[in-house]
């Protein structure tokens, strides 16, 4: 796992996989790897692992930091939700 200082952080509203040039596609990466299985000695695919590489790397950052908002929603939605029990409670407490 990476360093919280080595995140990359976007603010773009552009999807992550438009922004990044060393990304491979699924179509290629299916490609690539049948062309290696297909013909080993001939094939590219080892000068395409890093794009590979990369491309799981900057997925895995985005899931991070999605799982890391998720949290905080949900986290701020049960505080919500407490607080307006709470207050149902206290309302009804009173009237009794």
């Amino acid at each position: 796992m990476r360093s919280s200082s080595s995140r990359l952080s976007f603010s773009s509203k552009e999807p992550i996989w438009n922004r990044m040039p060393d990304q491979i596609s699924v179509s290629e990466f299916l490609s690539e790897t049948t062309e290696d299985y297909n013909s080993p000695t001939t094939s590219s695919f080892t000068t395409r692992l890093q794009s590979c590489r990369n491309t799981v790397g900057v997925l895995e950052e985005a899931l991070d930091q999605d799982r890391c908002s998720l949290l905080k929603v949900k986290k701020s939605v049960k505080a919500i939700y407490n607080s307006g029990q709470g207050m149902y409670t206290t309302t009804h407490t009173h009237k009794l």
